[in-house]
């Protein structure tokens, strides 16, 4: 029963190291595409907020 209980608690700390992974390349990609934008001068604030729910769709959020 303890081992079980350990494979268990490693395979959480898996997943949540696999989360905290995919939380940075969500908010690098977001980063990235905000700087981008930032620097068009005909950018609106709808143009970036189309992005953002593109990356987070794109990302599964």
């Amino acid at each position: 029963m303890k081992r079980n209980i350990s494979k268990l608690q490693k395979r959480m700390r898996e997943i949540q190291k696999q989360m905290r992974e995919a939380e940075r390349a969500f908010y690098a990609s977001l980063g990235k595409a905000l700087e981008s934008k930032l620097t068009d001068s005909e950018c609106t604030l709808n143009d970036i907020r189309d992005m953002y729910e593109k990356i987070k769709k794109d990302f599964g959020r």
